[in-house]
């Protein structure tokens, strides 16, 4: 991240490192990797630009460490957009 002077550049890293401690700590705590909440922006998935976002199967979710949901319908079916835009999958 670039920023305009130096004053901005320490107040960004004074709110965000003790952010990024807190949820790093949190991501231990539940036992659930942080990558998670990344994935989507890897280089492997730069074809989806156009997405708006991404949602994970089922398998996914558990080798992330999410083993305890429930669902309504017996079979795990997210949507595949958000107002009129795609959501991509990853496996």
């Amino acid at each position: 991240m670039q920023f305009d002077d130096a004053d901005m550049e320490q107040a960004y890293q004074q709110y965000i490192g003790p952010m990024r401690a807190r949820e790093t700590a949190f991501f231990q705590k539940i036992q659930v990797q942080q990558a998670l909440t990344t994935a989507g922006q890897a280089p492997e998935y730069a074809r989806y630009q156009d997405c708006i976002g991404w949602r994970y199967t089922r398998q996914k979710m558990q080798s992330f460490g999410i083993d305890q949901v429930r669902y309504k319908q017996l079979i795990w079916l997210p949507k595949s957009s958000f107002k009129q835009q795609r959501i991509f999958t990853i496996r």
